[in-house]
């Protein structure tokens, strides 16, 4: 069995993704933050963001050893977060919250047929 080349985007998509769930996991760690966010929409929001973290981790590592399923994972991340913000959140912004899963989203289905 050949090994598979990951292709430079999945790589950058991997990187970024796993940047921006160190930066938010270390946000939902500040204290003054999380007492804001508790304050401002409950703690369904603090679960939310917690579950879209550990979602986007999973989706991420998917990608990153070539996987389908990290597809899928980006895709029910879209739309969790839509339902999430019509039912619950509608004070938040729906679109800075989802654009960069639905760029991963896109990139994945640009390399599907090279996904195992």
């Amino acid at each position: 069995m050949e090994k598979q080349n990951r292709p430079l985007l999945i790589t950058l998509v991997c990187l970024i993704n796993f940047i921006i769930i160190l930066i938010t996991s270390f946000y939902l760690a500040n204290a003054p933050v999380r007492d804001s966010l508790l304050k401002n929409f409950g703690w369904k929001y603090i679960l939310y963001v917690a579950m879209g973290i550990i979602f986007s981790l999973s989706a991420s590592l998917g990608y990153w050893y070539m996987k389908r399923w990290g597809v899928y994972i980006f895709l029910a991340i879209i739309l969790i977060s839509i339902g999430m913000n019509v039912f619950l959140f509608p004070k938040v912004e729906l679109i800075p919250c989802i654009f960069p899963q639905i760029i991963y989203f896109f990139i994945g289905l640009k390399y599907y047929r090279s996904l195992s």
